[in-house]
Order: structure tokens, then sequence, then C-alpha cells
């Protein structure tokens, strides 16, 4: 914000001054990601780059400054792809391949600042419909293909904000697109004449009043009892889960745990038995099923099992025994270099030269999976990078009566992920309006109520067990029943409206007029 009284004195010529005003407000919109998660910083940061887009006075000084917006935006962000990397071997690929992750991600913003400076028209149509419609395309790309890696988007920074009211609506895409709108309206009333600061204010103030009247509007409703459910976070770090006394370890504090809880349902995180399902020890699962059933009591747990065509892969997968049936459920999206390798052929041989993941060789599960029903009441249940993924299982989320997450956080070197991934599961319960339970390894482990808002936590790091109560709902909200399509609507009218206002357009409807006449 104090960056935007300078743009009109930056001399043409000074690039650097714009890469710095650039890198000033992507680190402010830094500040609104976990875990410092200052909301407003987001659009504060996403007005300076609409004040770069406004006042650049070329091509060449915008896309500078909106590099340098995007190196700073997301360097902060995703700075711990460089910890749990061994540089021995291979070093350039080391540092390289996260260095390219980063790159694409601050091509984002780039390209926004230059297609933005290059149509710009009408600095209201450039700034609070052009701008934010480009930036939910480029959002929206990351969800596509092998490389795919939806990491901390805009949205997810508003999940406690005023706009978080709008999610059930527009969803977690279009909340981001709002968000930048909001930026755009905040470089207006900085950088714009007394008229256009007035209908910036206006349009700022419309936003947050449609937020509010949305998040007075009760999408869902209550259905059924309270349900009575046991969180058990292991708290295994990632170097020890794997090795052959934390898999003992694991084994008999989540047995224990399994055996020994009353709750109507005991939940276990992603991956908590740390061992194909034919490896376990005999009668394992068996017994936990037994005591479950005698308990009348459901027992959900996470575990590699071998594919049925082929015994070297496996699935990432979740089991559910007790009162409720035996069910399993498959991971269907899986975590680029975590699970798989994308481009294996020619990746996988400089991938394992640089890092030591366990369980490479996932197979994603089918997209036709029947929804699991847990403690009597059907879920929609989401493995750890599912949840990124909000138009994914909307289907699920539509029958659910709450919603699931079972996640793996724990990454060597940092817990940056840990903190960045949690408003995923917030963002998912707003789009739901449904509670979530979440249950990770070493955190965060929580109970989010169908308002996104967290309702408990336990702290990271150690193993703990929460136990909380959640109100089941019944209902389907428009993001659930039309998915992004209503974002990416919202984009594409925006865009178009922003492109009505350029030259050509206007000299192309005053022939079409003049012939029809």
């Amino acid at each position: 914000m104090t960056m935007l009284p300078l743009l009109p004195h930056l001399h043409p010529d000074g690039r650097w001054r714009w890469v710095a005003t650039g890198a000033a407000g992507g680190l402010g919109l830094a500040l609104a990601q976990a875990p410092v998660a200052w909301w407003p910083a987001a659009p504060l940061g996403l007005a300076v780059l609409a004040g770069i887009v406004l006042r650049a006075p070329g091509r060449s000084q915008a896309l500078a400054g909106g590099i340098a917006f995007g190196v700073g935006a997301w360097l902060p962000v995703l700075g711990w792809l460089y910890s749990g990397i061994e540089p021995d071997h291979a070093a350039w690929f080391a540092y390289g391949a996260p260095t390219l992750v980063i790159a694409a991600f601050a091509a984002g913003p780039a390209a926004c600042s230059l297609v933005a400076h290059t149509l710009h028209a009408r600095p209201a149509l450039t700034a609070c419909l052009l701008l934010p419609a480009l930036w939910a395309g480029t959002e929206w790309l990351r969800q596509l293909g092998s490389f795919r890696f939806p990491w901390a988007p805009l949205g997810h920074t508003q999940v406690e904000a005023p706009l978080a009211g709008l999610a059930p609506l527009i969803g977690g895409l279009g909340v981001g697109l709002l968000t930048v709108a909001l930026g755009g309206a905040i470089a207006l009333i900085c950088l714009g004449g007394c008229r256009t600061r007035k209908a910036a204010a206006l349009s700022l103030l419309a936003i947050l009043a449609a937020a509010e009247l949305a998040a007075r509007i009760e999408w869902t409703r209550p259905a059924g009892a309270p349900l009575r459910a046991a969180l058990m976070q292991g708290g295994y770090a990632g170097s020890e889960k794997f090795d052959s006394d934390g898999v003992v370890s694991a084994l008999q504090r989540y047995a224990e745990f399994t055996l020994h809880s009353r709750a109507r349902v005991a939940i276990l995180p992603e991956t908590a038995l740390p061992l194909l399902e034919h490896e376990l020890p005999p009668g394992y699962l068996d017994v936990v099923e037994r005591r479950a059933r005698e308990q009348n009591r459901d027992v959900l747990l996470g575990l590699f099992r071998r594919t049925e065509d082929d015994p070297r892969r496996h699935h990432n997968s979740a089991r559910i025994v007790g009162a409720s049936g035996a069910q399993t459920y498959d991971k269907t999206i899986l975590l680029p270099f975590g699970e798989t390798i994308p481009a294996a052929a020619i990746l996988r041989p400089l991938f394992e030269r640089i890092a030591r993941v366990p369980m490479l060789d996932a197979v994603p599960g089918s997209r036709l999976q029947p929804a699991p029903v847990l403690g009597g009441i059907r879920i929609g249940l989401r493995l750890c990078f599912e949840d990124l993924f909000g138009d994914a299982a909307r289907e699920a989320s539509a029958a659910a009566g709450y919603l699931v997450v079972l996640s793996n956080d724990s990454w060597d070197g940092s817990d940056l992920p840990m903190h960045q991934h949690l408003p995923a599961a917030q963002m998912r319960a707003l789009e739901a309006a449904k509670p979530l339970l979440r249950v990770a390894n070493t955190g965060w482990t929580a109970s989010i109520r169908a308002d996104g808002r967290i309702d408990a936590v336990v702290p990271p790091h150690q193993p703990a067990v929460l136990e909380t109560t959640l109100q089941p709902r019944i209902g389907i909200t428009p993001y659930v029943r039309h998915g992004d399509a209503i974002p990416l609507g919202l984009a594409a009218l925006a865009f178009s409206a922003s492109l009505s206002a350029l030259p050509g357009a206007r000299h192309g409807r005053a022939r079409d007029a003049r012939s029809a006449a």
C-alpha cells in the first residue's frame, strides 16, 4: 500500500524501480499465506500489481514488475522445496528443479501483468475485471496436467476473511478472483481521479456487502444426532516414519489408540500404517475390526495396498473397519514426486539421485469409487494432496454428512507445508458448508466447522488425540452443484467485458451499427 503513491513518480527508464515495487508487492502478498496468514496483505499486495499494470510506461516495465512480484510472492511460500534434498549428486538438478517450480508459479503474475498492460483500455475495467480474470485463469491452469501442483492458491488466504462468505457460491477460485478485484479497487482509490476513486470505493463496498449477505445464508441444515470422533496424530517425522523402529512404534501406538478409544469414530492419518497391507503383522487388522464391531464403532486408517494387476505397484488407501462394514478408498490424485514421478523414464533417474522418497510407485484409484460410510454417515473423503482440488470431489461432498481429510504433511527441514496446507481443508469445508475432520501425521490435526472456522486443534509434532463432536449436515451449495464452472464463467465474463472497451472493439461495433443502418 505504501508503494502505491510512488508509482506516478517512477522514471520511465528506471526499470529497476518497477522491479523493486513489484518485489515489495509480492512480499506483501506472501504475508497473507500461512503461517503469518494476515489476510489483508493479499488485496494490499495485489493493489501494487494493479498499480504497476496501470502506471507502467511500457510493456518491458510491466513485465519486469510482474516478474519481480511473482518472485517476491512465491519464493517465501515455496522456499521449503529446497529442504529435504541431497545435493551431493546432480546438484544442478537438486537446486534447479525447485527453482523451476518457483519460476513457473512466478510466471503467472508476470503474464497477468504483461497481458493486462497490453490490453489496458480503461483503468477501472483493467484493474477490477481484466486482471482478476487473468489471475483466475493462471490459477486454474495449475490444476491441469501430470505436473499439476495448485499449492497455496490465493483464495485460501481468505478462509477467515469477509470474502469467505462467498465460498459456498463461487469456491476458492472465485474468492481468489474477487481478492484480486479488491486489490484493483484499492489501486484505483490510491491512483485514480475523483470519479474513479468513488466508483472503486463503491465497488469495494459492494463486494464486501455481498460477502456479508452470503455469509448469513444457511446453505445446509443439521441432520441427525451429533457424532463423537477421536482423531489420532501420531507425530512421526518423515525421516523416521519408514525405518524399522518407526514402523514398530507406529503399529503399537495406533493399535493401542484404536482398541481403547470409545468414540463412535476413530480416525488415523494418511499412511498411518507405513506398510503394504499384506506386510502387516498377522491378524493386526482383524483384531482392530473385531473390537470396533463389538463396541459398535468405526475405525478409519491409512495404509498401502498392492494393486490387483501389478504386485510391484500399490495404492495409497484408506480403510474403514467396524460397525459400518469394511470399505476401502484409493487415492485418486497423486502428489508429483511424492507418490509418483511424471515423465518417469526421463526424470526418475535424476530424481532418485537427489532425494530418497519411499513408496514412489503409487497408482491412482478409480474416479468411480462409492462414497464411504463412517459412523453410519456417508462422508466425503480426501487423502492429503486431493484436498487442493475443490472441483474434483463435488459428488462425494454433495452426498456427505461431513468431510474427512487424512494427511501426511511431514517435510524434512521445514514446517511451512504443514501450515500452508491447513487452509485448504478450511476452504473445502466452506465450499460444501459442512464440518470437516482433518487428521495429520505431524500436524495440523483439527476439527473444522461448516463455516470454515477451526473448532479445535492439537499441537504439531507430538503424539496427541483430539476428541471432538460434530453435527452432520445435509444440503448442496451452489459451488458443490456447479463447481469451477461458476468462477471460470465469472472470469470469462470479466475478460469479455474488459475487452469490449478496447478501441478496436468500439470501432467494430460502430461499423456494425452503420452497416445495419
